[in-house]
């Protein structure tokens, strides 16, 4: 075998083994921040809890449908992205001031506990009233809470152009029209 045959076929191993580690979960253990059955935080009349997960690992990608699937009891508004630098969250813009925004899902970026494959903080749980209880036993409560939730939920779905963009995109376009029936007049 010659090295420039061995070396392809590292290549291979290494691009395979990339793609394996890449794919998305079919299952998610779910764990509640504050461990077991915690309290939420208040936002106006509805509440917020904190969920992280374990047994991840670094490029799997997790729906949102997935952790919604687990859900056995209660219902919840919406799932809005975490504080974890460890995932790089779908339909997040990335922007601090805009709030925590909902999102598709999330491609785990880096490990914050690698024994368990732990991600703390990764989504904030919106819901009314009761409990919300995931696959396993993790519980969500409404009794009593960990104080005013300190960030914002961007509960409005995504803002479309701008009407100065549109009058320019307008001007551009009218502009490509105008130079392409000078050239076929000329």
């Amino acid at each position: 075998m010659t090295t420039a045959t061995r070396l392809l076929s590292l290549a291979s191993f290494l691009t395979l083994g990339s793609l394996a580690s890449a794919a998305p979960v079919s299952t998610i253990d779910i764990v509640v921040e504050g461990g077991g059955p915690t309290s939420s935080f208040a936002l106006g009349s509805q509440r917020v809890g904190e969920i992280g997960f374990l047994g991840l690992s670094i490029g799997d990608e997790v729906s949102s449908q997935l952790i919604l699937d687990s859900i056995t009891s209660g219902t919840i508004v919406g799932l809005f992205n975490g504080i974890s630098g460890s995932l790089d969250y779908d339909s997040d813009n990335g922007n601090p001031a805009d709030g925590l925004e909902e999102f598709d899902g999330f491609t785990v970026t880096t490990i914050d506990r690698v024994g368990d494959g732990r991600v703390f903080g990764g989504v904030f749980v919106l819901f009314d009233s009761g409990n919300v209880v995931f696959e396993g036993s993790a519980t969500i409560n409404d009794l009593g809470t960990r104080g005013v939730f300190p960030e914002t939920l961007n509960t409005a779905s995504a803002p479309g152009p701008e009407p100065t963009s549109l009058a320019l995109a307008g001007l551009g376009l009218a502009a490509v029209g105008v130079t392409r029936l000078r050239r076929r007049s000329a």
